[in-house]
This record gives structure tokens, C-alpha cells and sequence, in this order.
């Protein structure tokens, strides 16, 4: 069984559907990582987390967080949106980061309606231990979402190895 946490203010349920669209539920398990339920999940070693705008999580949070983004394999973050959080720092994690900036892991090339043509700037070794070289991976979209979302998405269905 897979876990994978996700960090995010609204829209929650929209990316879980998505994700779940190409992830098995008996063999994944989609968690959102909020302020009610931080305390209850904190134990749990997630394969990986998805961070949309941890910015939704409280300050008294940090610690219990940074735990959690610790005992995780990877974190996949949104360096569009400037995070005041210390803990972000010195991770000893696979981080793969997403957005519209040069300087991210994964891009989007071009969109459309229909498509999102992602970028992949760097290696990336997936859940399995497969290196994911640079290339451009065009990928279906299958409702109207958020760009920044669909690249979080992305970026986790690559690390297991489902586009």
C-alpha cells in the first residue's frame, strides 16, 4: 500500500479524483494533510506528499509537518507560491518541484484544452528506482483544472510510474 499525503487549501477533492483516475484505491491511499487532521496522521511514513499551498496548514503546525515531510520518500512541491516555512530547508528527501518557472523539475511546455504538454528538466528517479530522464510528456486532461494543479498531479503519477 502507497500513501500520499496532499497539502492544499480548497480544491482538495477535484486532485484526488484526478489522481484516482490512474491510481488503483486498493493500492494507494490518498490522505489530506490539514489542520484537523495533522495530529492523527503524523505517524504515518507517506511515499509522498503533494503540497499545493502549505501556506493553509497553522504556524503551531511546523513541527508535526516537518516530521511528517521527513519520514516521507518524496515531496512534491509548487515553487510558484513563496513559502515562509523553515522547515522546507535541508531535506534529506527526493524533492521534485513543479510550476511555471525555469528552475523547476517539471514545466508545462505548452496547454491546451485537451492536453498539457509537461517538460521534464531533470532526472527523476521514480518509486521503483527507474531514472526518468529529461523529455516532454504529453498528457491527457480529462476535466476543466487548475495548470499548477495538474502539474502537482503529474509530477506524482510519475514518480509511480502511471504516465
Amino acid at each position: 500500500m502507497f500513501f500520499i499525503g496532499i497539502i492544499s487549501n480548497k480544491d482538495y477533492s477535484k486532485i484526488e479524483t484526478e489522481l484516482y483516475k490512474k491510481l488503483d484505491k486498493n493500492e494507494y491511499t490518498i490522505i489530506n494533510i490539514t489542520n484537523e487532521t495533522i495530529n492523527f496522521i503524523k505517524n504515518i511514513k507517506f511515499d509522498a506528499i503533494l503540497i499545493i499551498d502549505v501556506n493553509s496548514l497553522l504556524p503551531e503546525n511546523n513541527d508535526i509537518l516537518k516530521q511528517i515531510i521527513n519520514n516521507s520518500k518524496y515531496l512534491v512541491i509548487n515553487t510558484d507560491i513563496e513559502y515562509d516555512l523553515e522547515i522546507l530547508n535541508d531535506l534529506e528527501i527526493n524533492v521534485i518541484t513543479y510550476g511555471f518557472n525555469s528552475k523547476t523539475t517539471i514545466t508545462a511546455s505548452s496547454i491546451n484544452p485537451e492536453n498539457l504538454l509537461v517538460c521534464i528538466q531533470r532526472n527523476i528517479i521514480n518509486i521503483n528506482g527507474k531514472i526518468i530522464e529529461q523529455q516532454d510528456k504529453k498528457v491527457n486532461i480529462t476535466g476543466k483544472y487548475n495548470a499548477n494543479y495538474m502539474l502537482g498531479i503529474v509530477a506524482i503519477l510519475i514518480i509511480f510510474e502511471k504516465i
